[in-house]
């Protein structure tokens, strides 16, 4: 199964974090990757995840211009996801 995932505006890092470790202990996830909007970072936050393990990397040549809606598109992979669940 394969869901993706958009929320407009930013990210509070914190609680994203505390998502994605209970996505990853609560379901069968091979991957998932995507790019974020983080408050109060210029940067687009380039996430992947492998299994339990994630990972986080600013990307400093993607930036938000001044103006662009800002938004962080997820795709997750795995294996029994419910989508209302994510």
């Amino acid at each position: 199964c394969c869901v993706s995932i958009r929320i407009d505006g930013n990210l509070d890092l914190d609680a994203f974090s505390r998502w994605v470790l209970r996505t990853l202990s609560d379901f069968d996830v091979m991957r998932a990757k995507g790019v974020l909007a983080v408050e109060g970072r210029r940067e687009k936050l380039a996430f992947q995840a492998v299994h339990a393990a994630f990972d986080g990397t600013p990307s400093l040549r993607a930036l938000w211009r001044p103006g662009e809606p800002r938004h962080s598109e997820i795709v997750v992979i795995g294996c029994g996801i419910t989508p209302e669940l994510l």
